[in-house]
Formats: C-alpha cells, structure tokens, sequence
C-alpha cells in the first residue's frame, strides 16, 4: 500500500490531492481520494 500527494494548478486556481494505491495481482487500485483547493 502506498500513499501519494501531488499538487497542481489548474483554470488559475492551485490543488492539492490525495489518495491511497494497492498494487496487486499486476494491476493498481486507488481509493481514498481526496482533492482540495490550496
């Protein structure tokens, strides 16, 4: 299990965004995600 942040800008305005990623069986699956504005 991983946890990732990342934070971008976007039509002028700046966001931070989250979430959480489980790589299994060769595939990846990400939950948990969470987006706010900074």
């Amino acid at each position: 299990m991983k946890h990732f942040i990342t934070k971008y800008a976007e039509d002028g305005k700046r966001f931070a965004e989250s979430w959480l990623q489980i790589d299994a069986f060769g595939r990846s699956f990400c939950f948990n995600k969470k987006k706010i504005e900074i």
